[in-house]
């Protein structure tokens, strides 16, 4: 396999990856080494191309092969007298900081201690390598498309982002299995990766193989199509600016949007898209925007971190002043989310389960078969309504608290879960919609348990 070898020269030459010699001597790559195959595979390419590297490991300790994993690569360190840095993470106390995902918050935890790493000075590290390939951009891209994306997301990894490079991203996974083998590399399984309770997992698994039986030649077009979104980039952004610039104007910190000139452009929803999503809005709040050009002054929709408002012929996008976020947006592939008022652990595609199981305290379960994602979770508000469980007739979630004999101080720390639909699947602790309850006809379950977690909130 040494021709993937000099791919691997080829390409990071062509892309200008790997670290060249400078004034203050040979600046080095931090490599992001988990002990999985393509770490190693570009851990050994890097070697044999005399490039000074740094290991960086994190141990999140959240499976129990996690200490055998930092225990490989701490053993191949000593072996290769490369030096290695490692970090143990306490997940939950991150969480708890975070207030995101569990895979989203180790992302930034990764990323942050990385950039620490290359800051630095004295291990004057230029870039941080990642193993990701080809494959790795196919899933990206899928995922983007299938959760909503613009042509950014439909571009997918870049071989280099800032100080972030990924020396990798030409080869596909069987050509890095069989140069791991040829060249008798050593690597640890992560089993998770098989499993399918995460969306990427799921495309990577079930997905792009189902596709591969009818369209054999699927990865390769996706990769052409990746190359061409790249050359398009630059055309639509060019078209763009020129649209964005007859229609946005900064006053101060706020930025004001014409309604007239959004209306008047062929571009209207895409202009919107690229608008609002940096801020934390979600594609599902793209015709809640398009709404507002008719609605009341005052009127407003709302991303964690910041709020758009009808002011009268302008869209107006303002930073929310309360930092204590009281909205959280839960997409189809996060399992737990850590709120002011305790935790939610949600299981999807759930079989029923037998009739003692429904009735346990603070666990609900709902028929999925009409949710839609994403979901919600907020602080209840006046005007709020549901179908408590058991009714047929709607009734205001405020009515619902006094007959709950809710005290007034306990009121304000009510939260309701619902769905993109504004239809509220569950008043959290106390009773859910009856309209999504188990049925007969029900196929699939979501099952979601509240926790109030008192150290989760300190």
């Amino acid at each position: 396999m040494e021709n993937l070898l000099n791919e691997f020269i080829t390409f990071t030459n062509t892309h200008a990856l790997l670290p060249k010699h400078d004034k203050n001597g040979r600046a080095k790559i931090l490599l992001a080494i988990s002990g999985g195959i393509d770490s190693m595979v570009l851990l050994d390419m890097l070697i044999k191309t005399q490039v000074p590297i740094i290991l960086a490991h994190v141990n999140f300790q959240l499976r129990s092969e996690s200490d055998h994993d930092e225990l490989f690569i701490r053993q191949h360190a000593d072996h290769t007298h490369i030096p290695l840095f490692v970090k143990k993470v306490n997940m939950e106390e991150e969480l708890h900081q975070r207030k995101c995902s569990i895979q989203e918050c180790a992302r930034i935890v990764r990323y942050e201690w990385f950039e620490k790493l290359r800051q630095d000075s004295s291990l004057r590290i230029k870039y941080i390598a990642t193993a990701h390939h080809a494959d790795d951009n196919i899933e990206t891209v899928l995922f983007n498309f299938l959760r909503g994306t613009g042509v950014k997301g439909l571009r997918g990894i870049q071989p280099i982002h800032q100080f972030i490079v990924r020396p990798l991203l030409f080869a596909n996974r069987k050509n890095i299995v069989d140069y791991a083998i040829s060249n008798k590399i050593n690597w640890v399984e992560d089993k998770t990766n098989q499993e399918t309770d995460y969306t990427r997992n799921f495309i990577r698994n079930k997905v792009i193989p189902l596709i591969e039986n009818k369209i054999p030649h699927v990865r390769t077009n996706l990769l052409q199509n990746i190359n061409r979104f790249n050359e398009w980039q630059q055309v639509y952004l060019h078209i763009l600016k020129r649209q964005e610039r007859t229609i946005f104007c900064k006053r101060g910190k706020e930025t004001f949007c014409s309604i007239k000139g959004l209306q008047s452009s062929p571009l209207c929803q895409t202009i919107i898209f690229e608008w609002i999503i940096p801020y934390q809005f979600t594609t599902g709040q793209i015709n809640e925007v398009v709404k507002l050009f008719d609605a009341q002054n005052g009127k407003s929709i709302l991303s964690p971190t910041h709020e758009i408002y009808k002011y009268q012929q302008w869209l107006v996008l303002t930073k929310r002043s309360n930092h204590e976020k009281t909205q959280f947006i839960i997409q189809h592939d996060e399992s737990k989310i850590i709120f002011q008022g305790g935790s939610l652990l949600i299981e999807k595609d759930k079989t029923i389960p037998p009739t003692h199981e429904i009735n346990q305290k603070n666990i609900f379960y709902l028929s999925a078969d009409h949710i839609i994602f994403p979901l919600v979770l907020r602080k209840w508000q006046q005007g709020d309504y549901f179908y408590p469980l058991g009714l047929q007739k709607k009734k205001k979630v405020s009515r619902f608290l006094i007959d709950q004999k809710i005290k007034k101080s306990d009121k304000e720390n009510i939260w309701v879960l619902e769905d993109s639909e504004k239809h509220i699947l569950i008043v959290i602790p106390h009773r859910i919609d009856n309209r999504h309850k188990i049925t007969p006809q029900t196929k699939t379950v979501i099952k979601i348990e509240y926790s109030d977690d008192q150290l989760l909130r300190r």
